[in-house]
Order: structure tokens, then C-alpha cells, then sequence
């Protein structure tokens, strides 16, 4: 398999999301999560090599899907419908 298919990077381009980190040691190659000033690499909370710019699930941060993090995500996801609705641009298929 080859870059494209296996992280959905750029092969002509080192840095694919332009963090300055290069694409084959970036834990989140494809989402721009470059190493904070002062740090040694780029964040991963709960060390499982999958930066937390682009980590699944975990809303609040803690490093723990758990389900803190469910209902964070269900309260974005109802708070963006009522300000959809509110303006009208609800998109298909979405209701309340």
C-alpha cells in the first residue's frame, strides 16, 4: 500500500498538513497538531502514538474516552441543531 492509501497523506509533500512535523513520524499526519513551544513532541495524552489533535473521542480532553466525553458530544451536537434551526440552515435530514 502505498502513503496515500495507508494515512491519506500527500507522497510529494513531507509535511501534509503543514505542522512542521514530517508526515512519517507526525502522530496526526493529516490534521495540523504541531509540538508546543517548550515540548518534545507533539501532544498524546494517553500514549497510544494517535495524537490528540485527531484522537477519537476524548471531548474532554483527560486522555480517557469515557462517558464525560459522550455527553460533551451530545451536548455540541444538540447545541449546533438549535443554533441550525435558529438560523434556518438545519441540513437534510437533520431534526430535533
Amino acid at each position: 500500500l502505498d502513503e496515500v492509501q495507508v494515512h491519506g497523506t500527500n507522497p510529494l509533500d513531507a509535511d501534509t498538513d503543514d505542522d512542521g512535523v514530517d508526515d512519517g513520524v507526525d502522530l496526526c499526519p493529516r490534521v495540523a497538531d504541531p509540538i508546543p513551544d517548550g515540548g518534545a513532541s507533539q501532544p498524546d495524552v494517553d500514549a497510544n502514538g494517535v495524537g490528540d489533535a485527531c484522537e477519537c473521542g476524548d471531548s474532554s480532553g483527560d486522555g480517557v474516552v469515557d462517558e464525560t466525553d459522550v455527553r460533551l458530544l451530545q451536548k455540541a451536537v444538540q447545541k449546533r441543531l438549535i443554533h441550525a434551526r435558529h438560523i434556518g440552515a438545519l441540513l437534510p435530514g437533520e431534526t430535533l
